[in-house]
């Protein structure tokens, strides 16, 4: 067991037929600070002067926190010539290369996780894990493209930002014309 470092372990199986990423979350030594510190703080506060209300805060977000640390997360992604599908304990995601125009990580944002993510339109995508840093993700994108360099994706035909779909015609505001 290490103190820091990456928070998980990616394995790659490479099968005649598909390849099989797993990636599992690793318990560190360093992530037990905080719910010891909580504990101390537990143990600590009768004896300076904590209410009922810091106690029970304090308790429940210890036993929560060392819950948190001794979980173990599992995905694997399965690759094939088909499409990707992602298993985890949440449940079970799958799509097709027809529909995926790329793969990519996500940072995520107010109501959306981060992570890596099958990118199905500008700005839609499936998430296929949300455990994985930018690095993994980018060594997991890497992987499958090695892996499997002609799959044929869906075409981006989407136009640019200001098209609205129309890539082969100029949409003009008239702000260089002048009024007579």
């Amino acid at each position: 067991m290490q103190w820091w470092g990456p928070a998980n372990s990616l394995e790659f199986i490479d099968k005649p037929d598909a390849l099989t990423i797993r990636a599992m979350s690793i318990r560190r030594r360093g992530d037990l600070l905080l719910p010891c510190a909580l504990a101390l703080g537990f143990i600590l506060a009768p004896w300076f002067g904590g209410g009922f209300f810091v106690l029970a805060a304090l308790g429940i977000a210890s036993a929560a926190s060392f819950y948190g640390w001794s979980i173990t997360s599992i995905v694997e992604l399965r690759v094939t010539q088909r499409g990707i599908e992602a298993r985890s304990s949440g449940g079970c995601v799958s799509a097709p290369w027809s529909e995926i125009k790329g793969l990519e990580y996500r940072v995520g944002g107010e109501n959306e996780p981060g992570g890596l993510y099958a990118r199905q339109a500008r700005w839609r995508g499936v998430q296929l894990t949300g455990q994985l840093t930018e690095t993994e993700c980018d060594e997991v994108i890497a992987a499958i493209f090695t892996r499997f360099p002609f799959v044929a994706m869906a075409v981006d035909d989407e136009g640019g930002i200001l098209n609205f779909g129309r890539s082969d015609e100029i949409i003009s505001l008239g702000l260089s014309r002048t009024e007579k």
